[in-house]
């Protein structure tokens, strides 16, 4: 009787662990362009694939590249370590448009606008890699001045992550199984059973 009981208030947990929404993934860019940027042109820019492909892989294990292409509408930016260095979490200030020994490279392209010279940071808030070094998943903020003029485009990148503000949620069958274990040993208590 005892393993019955036992059975009946573990069966539960992994029902209820097994619904939980732990959030889906984000992939989309954010981009806000000053007035007088050359890339974005004044505009703001939210884009959320499908419609359009967006991809993110790594040509050189110091470069991380991010492509999206819809129609017309094309983006890319490159983000590449110092001195050859590995891109990794972290902030990269003082970005040139093609790294050197002592600065990270920063470069952006929308459909057949570019930049000669560029100026600018970025940072890399989550990045995973797999073992063959294929992106996984990035989240990266960057901010960068065309030609080193004053007006910027700032955005934010996100390809397969998941928000760190999600809050874990019940769904319909974890609500269910939790009001299931609640019913169970409610019972039970009130048949005067105590717990082993």
């Amino acid at each position: 009787m005892k393993t019955l009981i036992r059975a009946l208030l573990i069966l539960p947990i992994p029902l209820l662990v097994g619904v939980l929404d732990l959030g889906a993934q984000d992939t989309w860019i954010n981009l806000v362009s000053d007035p007088g940027d050359n890339l974005g042109q004044g505009q703001t820019y939210h884009i959320v694939p499908p419609p359009g492909t967006l991809s993110v892989y790594a040509p050189f294990p110091n470069v991380i590249e991010v492509d999206y292409s819809y129609y017309l509408e094309e983006w890319q930016f490159t983000f590449t370590g110092a001195g050859g260095a590995v891109p990794t979490v972290g902030v990269y200030p003082n970005a040139q448009r093609f790294a050197g020994p002592n600065y990270p490279g920063l470069a952006v392209a929308a459909d057949s606008r570019g930049c000669n010279t560029s100026t600018g940071s970025f940072e890399i808030k989550q990045l995973a890699r797999g073992p063959d070094g294929t992106i996984l998943s990035l989240w990266a903020t960057l901010e960068d001045h065309c030609e080193g003029m004053a007006p910027a485009l700032r955005g934010e990148i996100r390809f397969n992550t998941v928000a760190a503000e999600a809050i874990p949620t019940l769904s319909s069958y974890g609500v269910f199984a939790l009001l299931v274990a609640v019913g169970v040993l409610g019972v039970l208590l009130l048949s005067g059973w105590r717990i082993p």
